[in-house]
């Protein structure tokens, strides 16, 4: 009878070695070994089994023809095996058209199981054939255990280099607390470094206050936390995400607020603050060193929080005068010296500089009769180079404002600028909205900043939300969302910076949203200009004589 086995080609298995030693992916080592053995024994059915990650049950991973197997299975396999049906699982292989079962061993532990099917020419494996399985199975075991080598090693490396990313974030952290009279600026650094490199829109810090009351620090989520969930919060031992809080009394604050990640800050073991975290923007969960990296910074911010030395000194820098003088003359030039005149619409707007220049910024660019670009800025930071950013970000957009680039590649544009021009510790929190003046249809794009408050015509309060993270945060173009409102007679808009809600008063209490909606509800009939000159004076007033720490930007906007 003629020998009908296949020959071995130590030429192809010399290849097929090098081609699976290119690459440490697992799957595509066993695919390759699989289809090689049924592409040489001329079988049309097969699959490879591996090993589950926190067990040693092994599941199909790879399926070639009809197989379907869902069963996680413990192998003793040690040498080829034809299949008898002796056991349901080898019954469900059988009924799957496989017939033989395939160790690949290394130093004697099972790395993964082929299995074969028949062959098409319906004659058995033979010994030729069966050294030849032996010798992919020794190559495909030695090429998965070079694989799983190098995914350790990348594994380390990159545990290694996320670190270092947190240690350098942190000692960057530090260095920038001088530069910060509160608590609640560096909880707020803190946020966009969080954003930046975890990618996150919607988040949220309260600070523990007198009696337990959770007090609003920066809220970027579409609501704030209820105070029914406070006690149970402050019973929190440690971070929870949504999938480790399910079926608990907290369960339902993340569905209500879209959250995935709550953080208590912790000094000394005692909680003095909250971070709410939202879902990221990639889609990706949370894995543990994200989690240790939001506690690491909510920690170290916190602590420098309550050390009053870092936040309760208000020193002037004789060396800084000269700096801060020409920073306010930089900073005055940005503002329009004379806004546009409309038939449909009245604008106002002012800007406040403190003692501590920073580079806000509000404008109104008519583009023509019918185009007109609302902006309102403000850059992280303080002195000549917050207003060196702004300026860049004004030229920019007095050239792209004519451009026939769309609303999101404009704003992605002014980023690259950002991103280009200014260190890490930098970015721009940025509202600008694109007015049609014909058909009153304002279409927006809010990265980052304070909302834009709307009062229509019926009285009812709207904020501009949509948008996305703040710019120079991120190198690569980012999908901004864009909104839309279509202004109705008697609608009004008032834009602001930080500097109005944030203005402290002898007690450190803040001026707030809160107090802002009252005043306009009081001031809101008046022309805009007198509405923006009262809030700026209410503000101070407040204020008292405490040097405000940040410039008051305000804008308005009414609708005839």
């Amino acid at each position: 009878m003629k020998d009908r086995s296949i020959p071995i080609n130590l030429e192809s298995l010399i290849d097929l070695s090098a081609r699976l030693n290119e690459t440490h992916d697992i799957k595509f080592i066993l695919n390759l070994s699989l289809l090689t053995l049924m592409g040489k024994l001329t079988i049309s059915n097969g699959c490879a089994f591996y090993p589950n990650d926190n067990d040693k049950n092994f599941k199909m991973l790879i399926n070639k023809g009809r197989c379907s197997i869902d069963d996680n299975v413990f192998f003793s396999l040690r040498e080829l095996q034809k299949i008898n049906g002796d056991t349901q699982f080898e019954k469900k292989l059988l009924n799957n058209g496989l017939l033989y079962l395939i160790p690949v061993l290394y130093q004697g532990e099972l790395n993964a199981v082929f299995a074969l099917g028949k062959r098409l020419t319906d004659e058995p494996v033979g010994e030729a054939e069966q050294h030849y399985i032996s010798l992919v199975a020794s190559i495909t075991a030695n090429s998965l255990e070079v694989a799983k080598e190098q995914n350790r090693l990348l594994a380390t490396k990159n545990e290694l280099e996320f670190r270092n990313l947190t240690l350098t974030t942190l000692f960057e952290i530090t260095n920038d607390f001088s530069s910060f009279l509160s608590g609640e600026q560096i909880l707020k650094l803190l946020s966009y470094r969080i954003m930046g490199q975890l990618m996150i829109n919607k988040f949220a810090i309260y600070r523990v206050g007198e009696n337990k009351s959770l007090e609003l620090v920066l809220n970027r989520c579409d609501k704030e936390i209820p105070t029914d969930y406070y006690a149970t919060l402050l019973e929190l031992n440690g971070t929870g995400t949504k999938e480790e809080l399910r079926g608990t009394a907290l369960a339902p604050l993340f569905d209500e607020n879209d959250l995935e990640v709550i953080s208590p800050m912790k000094v000394q073991g005692e909680i003095k603050g909250f971070l709410f975290i939202g879902k990221r923007m990639s889609g990706e969960k949370y894995n543990r060193e994200n989690i240790s990296f939001i506690e690491s910074l909510g920690n170290i911010a916190i602590s420098a929080m309550e050390n009053k030395r870092l936040f309760n000194q208000e020193l002037e820098k004789k060396k800084l005068e000269s700096e801060l003088s020409l920073a306010l003359e930089i900073q005055k030039g940005f503002l329009p010296a004379i806004l546009p005149e409309l038939s449909n619409y009245e604008l106002a707007g002012i800007s406040e500089p403190s003692r501590h220049v920073a580079g806000d910024y509000f404008d109104f660019i008519k583009v023509d009769d019918d185009s007109l670009i609302i902006v309102m800025a403000d850059v992280s930071g303080k002195g000549v180079a917050a207003s060196l950013i702004m300026a860049n970000i004004q030229a920019a957009l007095k050239v792209l404002a004519g451009s026939n680039l769309s609303h999101i590649d404009i704003v992605n544009k002014l980023n690259e600028v950002v991103y280009e021009n200014t260190g890490s510790d930098k970015f721009v929190t940025f509202f600008i909205g694109f007015l049609d003046l014909k058909n009153n249809k304002l279409e927006y794009i809010n990265a980052g900043h304070n909302p834009p408050m709307v009062f229509n015509s019926n009285n009812k309060l709207l904020r501009l939300i949509k948008g996305g993270l703040p710019m120079g945060v991120f190198v690569n173009r980012f999908d901004y969302e864009q909104g839309e409102y279509t202004i109705q007679s008697g609608d009004m808009i008032v834009l602001f910076t930080d500097g109005v809600t944030e203005a402290q008063d002898s007690n450190r209490a803040e001026f707030g949203e809160e107090r802002l909606l009252s005043l306009l509800k009081k001031i809101k009939t008046l022309p805009p200009q007198q509405i923006a000159n009262g809030i700026v004076q209410a503000v101070k007033e407040f204020s008292g004589t405490i040097n405000l720490y940040d410039d008051i930007t305000v804008s308005v906007i009414k609708s005839k």
